[in-house]
């Protein structure tokens, strides 16, 4: 069974802050079968936007930031709400959100 999530900004700052937390075991399992990441637009800008305001006190660059939000952003799937009139289509399946 793989699970559907979608992964909040601050499950991703946990996981940078530490290496030992299940946030950051979460994202060392993504990319596998049992984990299956959704991200939107404004989830991945919102992300790059936290990341680089509170991760170099971290000693972390705006460039390793970078490297790794390139990498989840590969690892994820892009979705959407599309609007056609007024009907909206949304994905077709439950999505666990992470917070």
């Amino acid at each position: 069974m793989t699970y559907h999530i979608v992964i909040d900004t601050n499950v991703i700052i946990a996981a940078m802050r530490s290496k030992r937390g299940a946030s950051n075991l979460l994202l060392r399992l993504l990319g596998t079968s049992d984990w299956q990441a959704h991200i939107s637009i404004p989830l991945i800008l919102e992300h790059e936007e936290v990341c680089q305001r509170l991760l170099p006190p971290l000693d972390l660059s705006h460039e390793q930031v970078n490297d790794f939000l390139d990498y989840f952003c590969t690892v994820c799937l892009i979705i959407g709400s599309f609007i056609f009139g007024d009907l909206i289509l949304k994905m077709p399946m439950t999505i666990f959100y992470l917070i």
